[in-house]
């Protein structure tokens, strides 16, 4: 006998190809739905955690609130044609937490050697305040070192924005501006005169973070943002500062002067536009000058007038019309008895 295969239909294919399409159409319906609840279901849960969360998690949600304080920016001191004399930046702070350092044996050498600092000094620093989770390593970095800093990627060394105050002009006027502390207030000079118009008012940001205190998202109306305090403008003028500070240096180097004062005028308006001292002073490095350099003696030493004070006689004395503008005065060569008898002599 001979065995015969069944024969097959195109028909029959057909059948097998339409029953398997509709199967896999409810399937993929079955499991679309299936999502769509489960996706429904999250979307109510995490609703009712935000809106209604049990007693149970209450404490949980409320420990991970945050709120961040926003620093409002000091105003600026600027001259009569606007140059800034005084400004606020951010900078950049670096720190180490010492209780996140793995290594503490190749901690230093690695940041010292590859930021440019002394690794003896940093070892120094963190042993002192080993207990501690704040370390400042540098006060203010730079720009080379802030990017320096991003691709170490070492645990424990980080770096933190903040406020500084910055004196683009230099040590000009510096006995006139004067500085502010490490809080923003100001200490001497017209920074600390002018401490109610300049400082900025702070504002918040509260937001949501997850266990490893990351921020996720901010709260409705949460964000109150800071104001910049009031610009002032000044009747110095930096161009006529500058030749006055240059002119007191020259001179007192030439005749060996301690220290010298000048002070110009508008004799018409009686702004000041320039007041400088020798020695200079620069605002952005007070630390490192004695408080007796400090002083604007234009404003806080008592001083004899001497010879600046004949152009005020001239003025009277012309104004009242006793004398002429060009008429010659007989001193007498430095020699005048008054009409009481008292006598009167020139020191020199």
């Amino acid at each position: 006998m001979s065995s015969r295969k069944p024969a097959t239909y195109p028909l029959d294919r057909e059948i097998v190809a339409a029953a398997s399409s509709r199967r896999a159409i409810v399937v993929g319906q079955a499991f679309g739905l299936l999502l769509t609840l489960a996706m429904l279901v999250v979307l109510w849960r995490v609703g009712s955690l935000q809106y209604q969360p049990n007693a149970q998690i209450l404490p949980l949600t409320n420990s991970q609130r945050s709120q961040a304080s926003l620093h409002g920016r000091r105003g600026n001191l600027l001259d009569r044609s606007g140059r800034i004399i005084a400004t606020t930046c951010v900078a950049q702070r670096l720190f180490v937490d010492p209780l996140l350092i793995q290594d503490p044996n190749t901690f230093s050498e690695q940041v010292g050697y590859r930021l440019n600092y002394d690794p003896a000094a940093i070892e120094r620093k963190i042993s002192d305040r080993q207990h501690s989770r704040y370390v400042i390593i540098d006060e203010q970095l730079s720009d080379e070192r802030v990017e320096l800093v991003r691709t170490l990627k070492l645990p424990g060394l980080a770096t933190e924005p903040y406020l500084v105050r910055q004196y683009p002009q230099g040590q000009l006027a510096g006995h006139v501006i004067g500085f502010v502390g490490r809080d923003g207030n100001g200490l001497e000079g017209l920074e600390l005169t002018l401490n109610r118009q300049l400082p900025g008012v702070g504002g918040s940001l509260r937001y949501w973070r997850d266990a490893q205190h990351r921020p996720l998202w901010v709260y409705d109306a949460g964000y109150q943002p800071p104001t910049d305090g009031h610009a002032v403008g000044l009747s110095l003028d930096m161009t006529i500062q500058s030749f006055a500070e240059k002119a007191l240096a020259k001179t007192c180097e030439k005749f060996g002067a301690a220290s010298a004062q000048m002070v110009v005028m508008n004799p018409v308006t009686g702004e000041i536009l320039a007041m400088a001292n020798y020695p200079g002073f620069s605002p952005a490095r007070r630390g490192n000058d004695p408080a007796q350099i400090r002083r604007n003696r234009c404003v806080t030493d008592a001083f004899e007038p001497g010879s600046t004070f004949k152009t005020f006689i001239w003025a009277a004395a012309t104004d009242g019309r006793f004398a002429q503008p060009g008429e010659m005065i007989d001193c007498h060569q430095g020699f005048y008895v008054t009409s009481n008898g008292r006598r009167l002599r020139v020191a020199h």
